[in-house]
């Protein structure tokens, strides 16, 4: 049951992270795109 939690956890963090890193990427992609 702990591991199940600790796993739980590890996933909201990553997804939290992939989000991130996803809306950063969509920002720098528009940046570009107004730019040019």
């Amino acid at each position: 049951m702990q591991s199940k939690r600790d796993f739980k956890r590890q996933w909201i963090l990553f997804s939290a992270k992939t989000l991130q890193c996803r809306i950063a990427s969509l920002v720098c992609f528009c940046n570009i795109s107004f730019v040019t």
